[in-house]
Formats: C-alpha cells, sequence, structure tokens
C-alpha cells in the first residue's frame, strides 16, 4: 500500500543543496576545484542521473563508493561492474561472484551501497541503466532504475554456486527509483530506499512489496530500524519515524538541510546530521529536538557512539566528539579530505577515513591522533569494516585493500599477511 501520493515529478522536489550550496561554487577564475567541489559534483551527477542519465555511467564509477558486509566467514563485496563478490577476508581470493559467466543474466547494475546478510542470504540494491529494467526513457538513453536482489549464496566446500531468489520489481512490473543506500532487515521485513523518493519493505522470503511510505524528494540516508519503527532521512529535509509492520507515518522532523545519513540510536534518543550544518539530537519516541551543534560543513555521514560519546565528521575534514546529553563539544580534530561514511570505533579508538585517502586514528577520550597515513591517490567513499584488529577499505581505485589498525600496518608496505586486490576497473 503507498501511504503518501507518490511524487515523481521534478517540479516537485527540492533541490538537495539549496541551503548550502553557493559555499562551494564562488571560486576565483583559474583554481582547481578542492576535494569538496568535486564531491559536490558528485552528488550533483547523482541528482541529474535519477532523471536525465545526464552522466554517464563511464563518467560516473560506483568504484569507491560500493561497500561490504562481513558475514558467516565470507566478505561480501558490491562492485560498479555490476557482480557481487564473496571474497575470503584472510587472503582475499574470489569464492564466487553473482552472476557469473554460465549464469547467462549479464552484469547488474552499479552496486552502490553494502549488501546485508541473513543466515545463507544476501540482499543488496542496484543503480541499473539497462533499458530492458528501465521504462522510461531518458535524454541520451535509458533513465536509471533500482532493482533489489536477494540471493542464496554459494557454498565455496560444495563449489554450489549462488542463485536467485527473488528480484523486486520483476520485469513486468514498474521500475522503481535507483538504490543508492544499502538495505536493512528486521523480523523478516527488507527496508530499502529509493532515489525516487520512497522507502519501500519487502518480505525477505518472497520479495513481495508490503508497504511503501513516500517522502517528498530522493531518499539517500540508509534506514535505522529499532524496535519495530523505521527510522531515516530524505533530501526533502526531514527525518522520519515509521512502522516497519505498517508503513505509517509516527512522526516527522523537519531541518534546513538535506538528510543523507543513516540516523545513530542510543538509549531513547536519535543522533543524526544534516546539510543544514547542523547535528541534532531528538526524542526517539516523540521527534522532539532535545539539541543542536552547528559544524564547519555538510553531515553527510551518520554518527557513531562509544563509551558515553557520539562521534561524527563533515565534508569539511572536522571531526566532533559531542556529549550525548547536552552537545557539548568535547574534542575537535581535523583529517585530510572530506568525510562521507562514518567513523569507526575499535578499542579505546575512533577512525575516520577520507575521500583524499587518508586513514586516521584518534584517540577516543581526548582526540588526540595517533595514526594518520595516506593509503594512496584515491577516495574512501565506502564504510569500513572491520574484523577484530582488521579493517577492509574499498578505494575509487577499485581495490579492496586490509589495514591492521592496532599495529599500523597496511598491505601496501610490504606486510604478507595483509593483502589487497582489484575489484574493480
Amino acid at each position: 500500500m503507498t501511504l503518501r501520493p507518490n511524487i515523481r515529478g521534478v517540479s516537485r522536489i527540492k533541490n538537495p543543496f539549496s541551503s548550502a550550496v553557493r559555499i562551494w561554487t564562488s571560486k576565483p577564475e583559474g583554481t582547481k576545484p578542492n576535494g569538496l567541489s568535486k564531491l559536490l559534483g558528485l552528488a550533483v551527477c547523482l541528482w541529474f542521473m535519477t532523471f536525465s542519465g545526464a552522466c554517464t555511467v563511464d563518467r560516473f564509477s560506483a568504484a569507491g563508493w560500493s561497500g561490504m558486509t562481513l558475514h558467516d566467514g565470507a566478505l561480501y563485496v558490491g562492485t560498479g561492474s555490476g557482480t557481487l563478490l564473496s571474497l575470503d577476508p584472510n587472503s582475499g581470493a574470489t569464492n564466487w561472484a553473482y552472476p557469473d559467466s554460465t549464469s547467462g543474466e549479464g552484469n547488474l547494475g552499479l552496486i552502490y551501497a553494502p549488501p546485508v546478510a541473513v543466515e545463507d542470504r544476501v540482499y543488496f540494491g542496484t543503480y541499473e541503466v539497462r533499458s530492458e529494467f528501465c521504462d522510461a526513457p531518458g535524454e541520451g538513453g535509458v533513465s536509471p532504475c533500482g532493482r533489489v536482489y536477494g540471493i542464496k549464496a554459494g557454498e565455496t566446500d560444495s563449489r554450489q554456486r549462488p542463485r536467485s531468489l527473488w528480484v523486486y520489481p520483476g520485469l513486468n512490473h514498474v521500475a522503481i527509483g535507483t538504490l543508492v543506500s544499502g538495505p536493512v532487515i528486521s523480523d523478516d521485513i527488507l527496508v530499502i530506499a529509493s532515489s525516487d523518493g520512497s522507502v519501500y519493505a519487502l518480505d525477505a522470503e518472497t520479495g513481495n512489496l508490503q508497504w511503501q511510505f513516500v517522502t517528498e524528494d530522493r531518499v539517500w540516508s540508509r534506514p535505522t530500524v529499532d524496535q519495530g519503527v523505521v527510522y531515516f532521512g530524505s533530501m526533502d529535509h526531514k527525518l522520519y519515524a515509521v512502522g516497519l509492520k505498517s508503513g505509517e507515518l509516527i512522526w516527522e522532523f523537519e531541518t534546513d538541510g538535506s538528510i543523507t545519513a543513516s540516523p545513530l540510536i542510543v538509549g531513547e534518543r536519535l543522533y543524526f546530521g544534516s546539510f543544514d550544518r547542523w547535528f541534532y539530537s531528538v526524542d526517539l519516541q516523540t521527534g522532539g529536538l532535545i539539541w543542536k551543534t552547528r559544524g564547519d560543513q555538510w553531515f553527510w555521514a551518520g554518527g557513531v557512539s562509544s563509551d558515553g560519546i557520539v562521534y561524527a565528521a563533515t565534508l569539511g575534514g572536522s571531526v566532533y566528539a559531542f556529549d550525548p546529553e547536552d552537545g557539548n563539544l568535547l574534542w575537535f580534530n581535523t583529517v585530510t579530505g572530506a568525510v562521507v561514511v562514518p567513523p569507526f570505533v575499535f578499542d579505546d579508538k575512533i577512525g575516520v577515513v577520507t575521500d583524499k585517502g587518508f586513514f586516521t586514528v584518534f584517540q577516543g577520550n581526548t582526540g588526540a591522533q595517533e595514526w594518520g597515513p595516506n593509503l594512496g591517490d584515491f577516495a574512501i567513499r565506502a564504510p569500513v569494516v572491520l574484523n577484530e584488529d582488521l579493517a577492509y577499505i574499498s578505494g575509487s581505485d577499485g581495490f579492496v585493500r586490509v589495514v591492521n589498525v592496532v599495529e599500523h600496518r597496511i598491505a601496501s608496505q610490504g606486510n604478507r599477511d595483509l593483502w589487497e586486490i582489484q575489484v574493480d576497473d
């Protein structure tokens, strides 16, 4: 069931950059664009691709955006070449690829976000550009659309290949918008957000649509589910809470900028940042504002929490540690480059990666920098996956590489127990 009118027209959709875009567009003639303006260009490219296909896939690869998930001894990696890979996390060896050369399915659409795995099943969304899947012609080709895939994972010890369980929507159904953020699963319901402004809930077993909730703009925020409620942000400047089973609106909270971050829940509070450069704490039950704190630039990524501190970072390269009770700033530091994925926590440390290839480690309590290598001339735009002392990192150069975050060792320095492997051209 659709709970709001289906909003498809461009004229009714807000500009996601309206509240802050001018801070990056006024540059002296002849100057080279910096990392922030390049990142904004990528975001604008995604914005226009949603309707017109004006930015071609060749110019805007999914490499570096494609996320990973570690589950049951396998590292699942989406690629910009249209395959989902299962890698051995110890060696980087490929267990299987879906689809493979024998399936006859051809490559899928670009995979921008981390898949989700439950038991022996893996689910992921795509950014399709093939005419047989997308039903609306666009300028210079086919308007991009999205599909959600559910597959049964292959068993490497018995050479069993992965197989398709279901695809939504099917070939005989109206296409949905592109899928930039990853799915989540709770109570056998798969929830995924789309660039058509909708959040879809699917039966995880069958792929059948349970409900569709429509906002007034694109949804790039990966939903967060807690106690039967789905929380997500939209580029219509609002954060929403809707029922997991019913899809009915519980509350909404409006900011002055687009929200692409996945909401963070700690206790009875919800934390998130917006393109209006404010970081917010709201009541989980009512959506009422508790506090907000100003940052230097957009909060693109979500926050993390550890040991009574909430951490968040901005596109300006600022890293903040907030008191979750009142929003007071506990410490502040900076990194080189824009931050588009959440910080990550290990031991008593906080790790931050940037679109300049920097990997920076701070003391969680003080903000003192412990380590800050540049891993290479590439961007890091996918969430880091942790496995004890090891961090798995996907770069825009098409490589997945392993870093030992405790011993401060990286694969490119000749550490043979670590690996890096190319998964994208």
